[in-house]
C-alpha cells in the first residue's frame, strides 16, 4: 500500500513515465510522510495550532511538487 505522502502526491500517476517526475514525487512524499508523523503527535497532544501548521506545510509541499512536475515536463 501507498504511504500517506505517496497518496498525497499521487505517486502512481506519471503519464510519461519520467524518472525526473518520479524523483520529485518520491522526495516530496518522504517529506510529507515525516510532517504527517509529527502532525499525528501534535494531534495526540491536542495542539490544534501545531496540527494546523503541519497541515498547511503538507499542502505547500503538494503545491511545490505540482510546480516541480510542471517544470520537469515543460515542453517549450
Amino acid at each position: 500500500p501507498l504511504t500517506y505522502g505517496e497518496q498525497a502526491v499521487n505517486l502512481p500517476f506519471d503519464v510519461g513515465g519520467s524518472e525526473n517526475v518520479n524523483a520529485i514525487k518520491r522526495a516530496c512524499a518522504k517529506v510529507i510522510d515525516e510532517l504527517n508523523c509529527q502532525r499525528e503527535v501534535a494531534k495526540s497532544e491536542n495542539n490544534g495550532e501545531k496540527v494546523a501548521l503541519y497541515t498547511l506545510s503538507i499542502r505547500e509541499i503538494q503545491a511545490g511538487q505540482m510546480r516541480g512536475v510542471q517544470a520537469a515536463t515543460w515542453q517549450y
